[in-house]
């Protein structure tokens, strides 16, 4: 905690000394720019009022000027030092030919400001008409300002940035340790859910930004705990799946072991054949579950046309209950190996319990792609729909067996569709038996 406070108090202090020192920079271009205009009209202000005095008084120059000099120490403008000069002086030299008011040197600072400028009286002299010998119009006022700011402003100054780097300071650390708070409660709910707790629930904030990371949080663990109990579940299934296969063939083993009847034999090696295909077919499936959750969306994708898609599997099936319309056809941007298995899938699905007759259409909508694959056959339940995408989950069990199904074929479907960003439902078709609908975003062609 220390570390960090001291990273954020450096950042935002150095941010206001650099927003401090820029601002002071752009400040201190435009107030010398004013302050060489003021104190320029003020000095040939003053010069003229001295010449007017000195004609219509005939008071000397030197008294004039020490009255004037004592009355700016209580106005803003302090004159330190003020006399009349010839031109040809040697510190003019530097603005020499002096024609026009000029400065000798102009200093701005945080707490002093000085200027030093001849006035040529001559052309003062001219534009109030006066008499004059010529020595005066031979002459300058020279004036040095001097303005500097007094004890108190400074002590004020300093004090104000004191501070400010005081409750800075503070505010720094209470920020930080709340950060730090929340970053270390947050830091123990992540280790517990990495060790397989995901009731475990991220702090929660009042800040909103934090409260998004724990909230995303909160639904990584909710989604860990989810896939944990489906893998439970599957672990489980597949066993049990696994036992009814191997307790056939090591039946069939004990009965061959004791018995020399070729019948029994013949009928023994037939069953084995059917447990082993049984097998097969199994871990086939689960190879192609596994994969569907493994595959990453991004690998090997290309515009795939469902329709060709269809027409192939469609072959390869040689059933003649099945007839295709494809009033659009649907470009996917999606892996092909993925796409050809689910639609595969679902149409073996059909065929098992079509009686005479598989619908399937392809159309698109506004926003969506369409895919409708349909049967007469017995349908499914609606009280059996949201378990029929489960793994191992059958509606029948003794007829799925007989038709050689797993269990497992929806639920690798289910899964690729998600994968290519899109939805399937199944529901009741006129036909009488079940519908599938999957739908895709046309953004995903």
């Amino acid at each position: 905690m220390k570390g960090l406070f001291v990273r954020l108090y450096i950042l935002i202090i150095g941010c206001f000394l650099l927003n401090t020192f820029l601002n002071q920079l752009l400040l201190n271009t435009t107030y010398k720019s004013q302050f060489a205009k003021e104190t320029t009209y003020y000095a040939e202000t003053l010069a003229e009022s001295l010449l007017r005095e000195h004609k219509n008084s005939n008071t000397d120059l030197h008294e004039l000027m020490q009255w004037w000099k004592e009355r700016s120490e209580v106005n803003f403008y302090n004159i330190k030092h003020i006399e009349i000069v010839n031109i040809t002086d040697d510190r003019l030299i530097p603005v020499s030919p002096l024609t026009e008011s000029r400065f000798l040197s102009l200093s701005i600072s945080r707490f002093l400001d000085t200027a030093e400028l001849a006035v040529p009286l001559k052309p003062i002299i001219e534009r109030l008409e006066l008499e004059s010998d010529e020595a005066n119009s031979q002459q300058a006022l020279l004036i040095q300002f001097h303005d500097a700011y007094d004890f108190y402003f400074k002590a004020s100054y300093f004090i104000g940035f004191a501070m400010i780097f005081i409750i800075t300071a503070t505010l720094v650390y209470l920020i930080t340790h709340y950060l730090y708070r929340y970053l270390q409660s947050l830091s123990k709910s992540v280790q517990s859910i990495a060790a397989g707790h995901y009731k475990t629930k991220a702090p929660v904030t009042s800040v909103d930004a934090f409260q998004l990371l724990s909230n995303d949080i909160n639904t990584m663990s909710a989604k860990l705990q989810d896939d944990e109990i489906k893998q439970q579940i599957f672990n489980g299934a597949i066993s049990h799946e696994l036992r009814s296969p191997i307790t056939r063939l090591r039946l069939a083993l004990d009965i061959l072991n004791n018995s020399n009847e070729q019948e029994t034999i013949k009928v023994m090696g037939f069953e084995m054949d059917k447990a082993l295909n049984d097998l097969d077919h199994l871990t086939t499936n689960v190879l192609q579950l596994s994969k569907a959750y493994l595959q990453n969306n991004l690998t090997e994708q290309k515009q795939i046309s469902l329709q060709n898609v269809l027409h192939d599997l469609i072959e390869q099936q040689e059933d003649t209950r099945i007839q295709l319309h494809c009033h659009h056809d649907i470009v996917l941007h999606a892996n092909n190996s993925l796409i050809e298995t689910a639609c595969a899938n679902i149409i073996n699905n059909a065929c098992k319990y079509a009686k005479q007759q598989i619908h399937i259409s392809t159309e698109k909508t506004a926003s969506n792609y369409l895919l409708t694959i349909e049967d007469d056959g017995p349908g499914i339940a609606e009280q059996e729909r949201a378990n029929v995408f489960q793994p191992f989950y059958r509606v029948d069990s003794s007829r799925s067996r007989q038709t050689g199904g797993s269990g497992l074929g929806l639920a690798i479907v289910l899964e690729i569709i998600r994968k290519t960003e899109g939805n399937i439902h199944v529901g009741v078709s006129p036909l009488g038996g079940a519908k599938f609908s999957v739908t895709w975003p046309v953004e995903n062609s």
